[in-house]
């Protein structure tokens, strides 16, 4: 039977519903929606019109801010019923066909993410006195070859002809809405569209199965992000010339401002992670990141303030409101917040203590207007009174309440 059939049973649709699926896959923000289309149905026209030969609508195509840059990210997204299929049949094929992804992959499937890939890592004592080589792929999802990769998909789905064949249709079809135009262009497997994290996975697997083979070479994937290891400068060298080798053949272009190179003894940076000897912290790219983003945040609030009046007080709680949600809780489903990614692996407070002198001068200025020493009459109780939360105080919770249980 073809994935696609096991879509009109309703007994998946509740389980996909009460397992409420990894947020990695699913971003419905509230339960009670997806309880409310599982209830009604609503996922049948959508099947029914894959298997008439309709197919789905044209996916708009959609520019996002980076968060940390000025640049903007290309996604596809299709209206929330087609979506919600898509979802549901991303999650279905991750379950049946994770057997042939590599061990050294860790991006995306069940029993694996980020977490385990620097417990992998770190678990080698040794992996300080080794040079490293990290790269990503410039805009990864977007740039897969399809050619490349539908042959590999039909040999995957040998045993589904019928959910091959869609899948062929859709990732060959070059349209997609930009505005309220029909363009043709290449897109990928398209960011943003719930199977494109299984594809991204799927299209480099020969090269986590090459590199699991090589002698002398620590390799772990996330996705795009890659990093090897090797205590020889030379058996570096060379692993890194046939990866970068690799990557050409398959048409995919790495991003030279994120290539990073260490040597024994230097931290090196993985996931948002520094890791160095046995001390794992947040990465000053990814310190930098979030300081940004509170430094923008304050500028919009002033801004805010100054131009309808309003107290310093309020503009003050609402930067606080809304940084304790991005630290501490996910604004959806889809999301993880901030502090689950990283309290599980830090083993220093450095940097939390950074991140927080920084968010209070941020708060002392939104509540203020003034950089200068003025600012500190608004004072860290006045701080906690409105709800701020330190992250070196929760994440000191968070390490009591692992050793209580």
């Amino acid at each position: 039977m073809s994935l696609l059939n096991i879509l009109l049973d309703e007994k998946v649709w509740i389980d996909f519903y009460e397992q409420k699926v990894d947020p990695t896959y699913f971003r419905i923000s509230d339960a009670q929606e997806l309880f409310q289309y599982v209830h009604e149905q609503r996922y049948l026209p959508v099947v029914n019109r894959i298997f008439s030969g309709k197919g789905l609508s044209v996916p708009q195509k959609k520019r996002i801010a980076k968060s940390d840059t000025s640049k903007k990210r290309i996604v596809y997204c299709l209206p929330e019923d087609e979506t919600i299929v898509l979802k549901l049949l991303t999650w279905l094929m991750i379950r049946k066909y994770d057997w042939f992804l590599s061990d050294n992959l860790y991006s995306f499937r069940p029993n694996y993410g980020a977490k385990d890939a620097l417990r992998k890592l770190t678990s080698d004592p040794e992996i300080s006195q080794y040079y490293s080589y990290k790269l990503d792929v410039r805009n990864y999802f977007n740039s897969i070859d399809v050619n490349l990769l539908l042959p590999v998909l039909k040999d995957l789905f040998a045993d589904d002809v019928t959910l091959y064949n869609f899948i062929a249709s859709q990732l060959s079809d070059p349209r997609a809405l930009d505005g309220d135009i029909v363009i043709e262009e290449q897109k990928g497997v398209m960011a943003g569209m719930p199977y494109a994290v299984f594809f991204a996975n799927v299209f480099l697997t020969q090269l986590d199965r090459k590199f699991k083979k090589i002698q002398d070479v620590v390799y772990c994937r996330y996705s795009d992000d890659i990093i090897i290891f090797a205590k020889e400068k030379d058996t570096l060298d060379t692993a890194k010339e046939k990866l970068l080798n690799m990557l050409a053949e398959l048409r995919l272009e790495v991003n030279p401002d994120k290539v990073v190179e260490t040597v024994p003894s230097q931290p090196w940076t993985f996931l948002g992670f520094e890791c160095n000897g046995q001390e794992i912290d947040v990465s000053k790219v990814s310190v930098g990141k979030i300081k940004a983003k509170m430094r923008r945040k304050a500028r919009s609030l002033d801004r805010w303030r100054r131009e309808k009046g309003k107290d310093g007080w309020m503009a003050a709680r609402a930067f606080i409101k809304h940084f304790n949600r991005k630290l501490y809780t996910s604004e959806s489903n889809s999301e993880v917040n901030w502090s689950w990614w990283y309290f599980p692996m830090i083993t220093t407070e450095k940097s939390l203590k950074e991140i927080d002198a920084y968010m209070q001068d941020c708060i002392r200025f939104v509540a203020t207007g003034s950089r200068t020493k003025s600012r500190f009459n608004f004072t860290y109780n006045q701080m906690k009174e409105l709800g701020l939360q330190s992250l070196v105080n929760r994440w000191f919770a968070y390490k009591k309440s692992l050793c209580n249980n």
